[in-house]
């Protein structure tokens, strides 16, 4: 269920700046790396290994995804995928289920179904796996809590 970005050896740069708040954008449409937050979706989340054990508060390892949207974006969560400004993103439709047979936190079932994103908030969602866990399910985060650009050496 963790699989966001293929198999490889990955360069990242920028590895100790946070997203400037200044660049409220976030990079659309860079792969960067999440620091999840400390919380008990993401506490599930590891005890589900969807994400792994790392340097992160909490324990948390990385998450590397995709800038979709950032501030002033219009996000909605529905049964067809994620829309962003009246698009919908590759590979973005939401599982009721992971591959155990868990149910998934759906975001579009809550309050965020439809959603302007704020000024430091941030989409990020796997361009490469419909099977990965991201914004799908654990909805905007804040742009302190994104790192580096990421770009990928060498993918098997």
């Amino acid at each position: 269920m963790f699989c966001s970005r293929p198999a490889g050896q990955y360069h990242q740069k920028h590895s100790n700046r946070s997203v400037p708040r200044d660049r409220r954008s976030g990079g659309k449409g860079r792969v960067r790396h999440l620091l999840p937050p400390e919380s008990a979706l993401f506490e599930e989340a590891r005890s589900r290994g969807y994400i792994g054990a790392g340097f992160c508060s909490g324990g948390y390892g990385y998450m590397m995804k995709r800038v979709w949207a950032g501030a002033g974006d219009r996000v909605t969560w529905g049964e067809e995928g994620i829309v962003v400004n009246g698009e919908v993103l590759p590979a973005s439709a939401p599982q009721e289920a992971d591959k155990a047979g868990r149910l998934m936190w759906l975001m579009w079932r809550q309050e965020l179904a439809d959603h302007v994103l704020g000024e430091f908030e941030l989409l990020l969602i796997s361009d490469v796996s419909w099977s990965s866990f991201d914004g799908r399910y654990f909805g905007p985060v804040d742009v302190g809590q994104v790192r580096g650009v990421i770009k990928p050496l060498v993918t098997f």
